[in-house]
């Protein structure tokens, strides 16, 4: 009788055989060609740059940035300061942007959607017109209209219009509203409301894993709006109400105090 043949297949060959194990090496092989490539391209630089005397490095961030920025709401910010700051003032614009960008596009969504499946023809038709007339018009193209809009029909500095107690003003070269100015005690306040916060989402975690257990349900959002309005309120009034406003005022050719929302900002938002 012969004895069965032994396999002597070897292992690096059935691990090349097997899809999955060939799959990943391949994606691993392919990237550290990709690395070296990159490599390769980066000491090319370096070389080319070190002979006319350039250096390779990322000093260039400390030196004056020598240009200004419009509207810097979170850090202070001259064309003195250096490019690193106009960086991070750039990043937090952007966050900024980002964030009341989503807020409004929830608030206008949810409305288009609720006027899409109404059983008016008219108010689907026309929810359905403004989705695919945004869908189609680049968006520079939406950004550089706000701006004219902004820039060209509105008033001027000095004939700003007056929208709510002498508070709020609109021009070509922004909206003017009021500043929080936050005063001693007002840290307090905030740490009081964030332990709020995490107080309303323990108790929320406490309310549902009971209502599991027993089937009780509790006044979740009741407490919760209690919670986040007495513990801040009580502590906000204990404190001597530490905020106050400062008011833009219009003196010579601009507005002084308040906070401006500039056409920039409100072009890129809108």
């Amino acid at each position: 009788m012969t004895q069965p043949a032994q396999s002597t297949s070897n292992p690096l060959l059935q691990l090349w055989r097997n899809q999955e194990s060939r799959g990943v090496i391949i994606q691993i092989v392919t990237m550290v060609v990709v690395f070296a490539l990159l490599a390769a391209i980066a000491r090319n630089v370096v070389i080319n740059l070190e002979a006319v005397g350039k250096e390779f490095s990322f000093g260039f961030l400390l030196w004056p940035a020598a240009y200004d920025i419009g509207f810097s709401p979170f850090l202070e910010y001259t064309n003195r300061s250096t490019h690193l700051r106009a960086a991070v003032v750039g990043l937090l614009n952007t966050l900024l942007i980002a964030f009341w960008g989503c807020i409004l596009a929830t608030m206008v969504g949810f409305v288009l959607g609720i006027m899409r499946l109404s059983s008016n023809w008219l108010v689907s038709k026309l929810s359905y017109a403004f989705v695919e007339f945004m869908r189609n018009v680049p968006i520079l193209i939406h950004i550089l209209a706000i701006y004219a809009i902004v820039v060209t029909l509105l008033p001027p500095v000095k004939k700003a219009l007056n929208v709510g107690a002498d508070a709020f003003f609109l021009s070509n070269r922004g909206f003017y509203v009021p500043s929080p100015v936050f005063e001693d005690g007002a840290t307090l306040v905030g740490i009081v409301l964030l332990l709020s916060i995490a107080l309303v989402y323990f108790f929320k975690r406490w309310a549902r894993r009971q209502q599991d257990d027993t089937g009780k349900i509790y006044p979740v959002l009741w407490v919760s709006l209690g919670i986040l309005v007495a513990l801040p309120g009580i502590t906000f009034i204990a404190t001597g109400m530490p905020l106050s406003w400062d008011v833009p005022v219009l003196k010579g050719f601009n507005f002084k105090g308040g906070m401006a929302i500039k056409p920039e900002f409100l072009a890129l938002w809108l």
